[in-house]
């Protein structure tokens, strides 16, 4: 074992991974090209309590040794890899849940998964809206770390609108809290929002404090066919124009629906030219979409695991392009299928991953569009 593996050892005990093989699962998060470490080039510690992420930053600043947080390492980013030489600080087995449904909050430790966040709010008829498309393997530590958002983030918000307060251990091994437990929150500086999407660069979250809303009837989910790409954006646009917004809207363009009907059967059919999933049915209709209303939970969770097979979400620009790019790509070779977070303008292309090809982000601008490798 190297030094900074023994000397932890000998302060934290079994939170310190010694064996080699186990640690090198540690290596790298979920990007797909990452290549990760051996497991003896660096210092796994499992941390199960605030003290034990205090006593691993102490040591790490006083050895001048580099420290990587990692939550459930569901990133596609390639951030959360090891450093040679220093230590991986796995929050992942600090699952504590408190449900306050008085004040509406819940009390979680960083390795709580989001999904099982939302099932212990339900039963006291509450949610957590923040729904990254991880939702049930990611921590909500990650979550923080990231601000991550999700397909609802639009109409919900993001991580950061929910989060009240944050417990954080700084780099020395100092212990912060931040923000409040109350709805009103006005008075100093907001600390808490400068540690939301800081990627562990300031300290390590040990509990977090979060805003829940109560929770909603079920949805209804359409599922509209249209001819066109013209004719999709111009239901996409006679939805966003209607006074109640869908919680969500999803383009998947022909070669994505062809795709993912060659993966399994969703209930789509192929050769489209766009098909948005939402919760109106007439308006899409009236712009030339065929229509199909579901509330079954069986059906509906067909449809929105369908876009969990495209593998990468690559975030753009605003939510008014006039698509005028996209259709340009869609008339090139070798195009990459994408889906579309109508509201919002994200564009997911996915190529595979080869070293000949990889994921683009393309800027979609009012008159103008621009490919970025």
């Amino acid at each position: 074992m190297s030094t900074v593996t023994t000397d932890l050892h000998a302060l934290l005990g079994d939170r310190v991974v010694t064996d080699p093989s186990v640690a090198a699962g540690y290596g790298v998060d979920a990007y797909p090209p990452a290549a990760g470490l051996g497991g003896e080039d660096f210092t796994v510690v499992r941390a199960r309590s605030r003290e034990d992420v205090v006593t691993t930053l102490r040591y790490a600043a006083q050895h001048r040794v580099p420290v990587v947080p990692q939550g459930a390492r569901t990133a596609t980013t390639g951030a959360a890899r090891a450093i040679g030489g220093g230590i991986v600080l796995s929050t992942k087995l600090m699952r504590t849940v408190e449900i306050d449904p008085v004040e509406r909050i819940a009390v979680v430790g960083p390795g709580v998964v989001n999904t099982d966040l939302k099932a212990a709010a339900a039963e006291h008829g509450l949610a957590y809206p923040p729904d990254p498309a991880s939702s049930a393997m990611c921590s909500i530590g990650g979550n923080v770390a990231t601000n991550a958002g999700g397909l609802c983030c639009v109409k919900y918000g993001v991580t950061a609108d929910y989060v009240r307060g944050l417990e954080v251990v700084l780099p020395g091994g100092d212990v912060v809290r931040t923000g409040r437990r109350t709805a009103k929150g006005v008075a100093g500086y907001d600390l808490t929002g400068l540690f939301v999407g800081s990627e562990g660069t300031l300290g390590v979250v040990t509990e977090a404090v979060l805003k829940l809303v109560p929770l909603g009837d079920p949805a209804l989910t359409v599922l509209a066919v249209f001819p066109t790409l013209a004719a999709t954006m111009a239901g996409v646009a006679a939805l966003r124009e209607q006074r109640h917004t869908p919680s969500l809207v999803e383009l998947l363009d022909g070669p994505s629906v062809d795709a993912i009907s060659a993966y399994g059967d969703y209930g789509f059919p192929t050769s489209t030219g766009g098909v948005p999933t939402s919760t109106l049915c007439h308006r899409c209709s009236r712009r030339g979409a065929v229509t199909s209303l579901t509330r079954t939970r069986k059906r509906k969770l067909r449809y929105w695991s369908s876009v969990s097979t495209l593998a990468s979400k690559v975030p753009v620009v605003p939510p008014s392009p006039t698509w005028i790019g996209y259709e340009r790509l869609s008339r090139t070779e070798r195009r990459p299928s994408n889906s579309i977070s109508a509201f919002s303008g994200i564009l997911r292309p996915t190529l595979p991953l080869t070293t000949n090809s990889w994921p683009v982000a393309i800027r979609l601008g009012k008159s103008s569009s621009r490919v970025v490798s």
